[in-house]
């Protein structure tokens, strides 16, 4: 029985330790991030593969102040960003009023010193679009 206990313990434990190392905090996100490559699916079908960016072409600037700067192929758009628990990163730009509703919300998959991956779900004129991309942190 103290066998048991123990083992329950320990994985108990285990369980606590890893839930805390996944929790993505804003300080990790805060840094500009060039986007590497976007792999995507419309209604469930895969795209023929993923698209490349040249490099410096599009990339995001989250400052932390809670603003952002998206740089794309030489226009900018700045706006708010919030970072909530369960690692949803939402973004607003400044036309909209500081509401969650008029929030785009992607998942943060995975993030460490030097790579992000994002992964959103839009529901487009051509069906629903599920997108992953891939950030290269700036050094």
């Amino acid at each position: 029985m103290k066998k048991i206990s123990v083992f329950v313990s320990l994985i108990l434990l285990m369980s606590i330790l890893f839930a805390c190392d996944s929790a993505i905090t804003a300080e990790q996100l805060v840094g500009k991030w060039y986007l590497q490559s976007i792999d995507s699916e419309i209604n469930g079908e895969k795209s023929s593969g993923p698209i490349l960016t040249s490099s410096d072409d599009v990339y995001y600037e989250f400052n932390p102040d809670s603003t952002y700067v998206l740089v794309e192929l030489g226009e900018e758009e700045h706006g708010t960003w919030m970072l909530s628990a369960d690692s949803l990163l939402g973004i607003s730009p400044v036309d909209y009023k500081d509401d969650s509703v008029n929030y785009l919300w992607m998942k943060i998959k995975s993030l460490d010193d030097s790579v992000m991956t994002i992964s959103n779900t839009i529901n487009t004129d051509y069906g629903i679009v599920d997108e992953i991309s891939v950030y290269r942190r700036c050094r």
